[in-house]
């Protein structure tokens, strides 16, 4: 679905706003060393950490030291991934659907952010009125044999839950998915891509891939052909010498974790540099996930139990993603993060209660290091409370079996809503 005017001309200014960023990180990329594109060396520092695993301190020196050693990881080996990548790219791939009418007129594209929950931009879906005529369809796609899939087509129910911002900087719309008109597959089977504040999920000069429905098609994938050039307050530009995507479809980083909904593409080469010469890349324009994530947690406030109860698991499930690798995850495979800790000890039950994720005060102090979350339980009152909470984390997330005492932070800041290392910049 092309974007409307408004959408197109505010775009095209915030566009022509960060000429010079975008212009910065094409000569960068062209250049071979993408790395270079990213101004911010703390996001540096946090997207390396998270892809490699090593200390931040071990990450900002090798972020200090580009021509030694940054460079080998996203710089001039940026054509090596990982065998896995395709594994996540298949997973993720699950949880995008195809928009289209009741009569099969094909509209957008969207994806299941939680079990229950599927996203696209507003332009695509606008009000409760125009869901309630139209169904998602998913597995609308060929298999290896080039054969068609017989697709599964689940209907909106934007009466249990329907949050949506017009803003043209924005631009999204989240809805609950009704019964199952046709096809096999459970919900469950679908898996969702969970929308993350995380700081540690992109930087400029990464390629980006996006799984879409472009014009209508069955479902295809544009991997590793975008690159981020610029970022702006609530939006992501990135670069490509394809067509402009297909309204509505995740855009999502090396690991598969949703970094940004596509909502507009400039026609081919519309991007000029300082002299005047047309520069051959289509620019697209993404919102941002973290901003998402933040208009979600202010207009939950003003929802009824119901609606609330199913964005504040969406907004849980951001919070509590695992790797970006796992963001792809089952129903099944959430429920058994839910069920134990990677220990096997049985997790509080307090933590995966939805409405309880962002009050310390009620679910007990919540911290973040980089993108992993911890709980701490809440002893009841008095001194104990503090003894408890510097001698016993308990893990909500899988991948991590053990907690170095380095690690504890010694003082916590109430009433805030969460507590984080003072050496730590803070999440965007």
């Amino acid at each position: 679905m092309k974007a409307p005017p408004r959408i197109a001309d505010a775009a095209r200014k915030r566009i022509t706003d960060a000429i010079a960023q975008i212009r910065h990180s094409v000569s960068a990329i062209e250049a071979g060393r993408p790395g270079d594109a990213e101004y911010e060396t703390s996001r540096k520092v946090q997207v390396l950490q998270a892809r490699t695993g090593v200390s931040l301190d071990e990450a900002a020196r090798v972020v200090a030291r580009p021509d030694e050693g940054a460079e080998r990881i996203w710089g001039k080996t940026v054509d090596f991934v990982d065998v896995a990548f395709f594994e996540r790219g298949r997973r993720a791939a699950r949880a995008v659907a195809r928009i289209v009418t009741k009569d099969g007129a094909p509209l957008g594209t969207g994806f299941l952010i939680s079990p229950r929950l599927m996203m696209t931009n507003n332009h695509v879906i606008g009000s409760e009125a125009e869901a309630a005529a139209l169904v998602a369809e998913f597995e609308y796609e060929r298999d290896v044999g080039g054969r068609m899939l017989a697709p599964t087509t689940y209907e909106f129910e934007p009466t249990t839950c329907f949050v949506t911002n017009s803003q043209d900087d924005l631009d999204y719309t989240v809805v609950a998915l009704g019964r199952r008109i046709s096809g096999a597959t459970e919900l469950a089977a679908l898996g969702y891509l969970p929308v993350s504040a995380a700081r540690n999920k992109h930087q400029l000069g990464d390629f980006v891939n996006i799984i879409q429905h472009p014009d209508g098609r069955p479902k295809e994938a544009v991997i590793r052909e975008n690159q981020l050039v610029a970022r702006s307050g609530t939006t992501l530009d990135y670069v490509a010498d394809t067509e402009p995507g297909s309204s509505g479809s995740p855009v999502l980083n090396v690991q598969f974790a949703l970094v940004a909904l596509h909502h507009w593409g400039t026609p081919h080469r519309e991007l000029t540099d300082e002299n005047g010469k047309t520069i051959p890349k289509t620019v697209n324009e993404g919102i941002r996930a973290s901003s998402i994530s933040s208009d979600l947690t202010t207009l939950r406030t003003s929802l009824q139990s119901g609606p609330r109860s199913l964005i504040d698991e969406a907004l849980q499930l951001g919070l509590s993603s695992d790797a970006p690798a796992a963001s792809a995850q089952t129903a099944g495979e959430a429920s058994a993060r839910v069920q134990s800790t990677p220990m096997g000890s049985p997790m509080s039950k307090r933590v995966s209660r939805p409405g309880r994720f962002h009050c310390p005060s009620r679910s007990g102090l919540a911290m973040r290091h980089q993108r992993k979350w911890f709980q701490w339980p809440r002893p009841r009152r008095g001194p104990a409370r503090r003894r408890r909470a510097s001698n016993s984390i308990r893990i909500i997330l899988t991948g991590m079996a053990t907690i170095p005492n380095s690690f504890l932070v010694p003082k916590f800041h109430f009433p805030s809503c969460r507590a984080i290392s003072p050496s730590l910049p803070p999440r965007t």
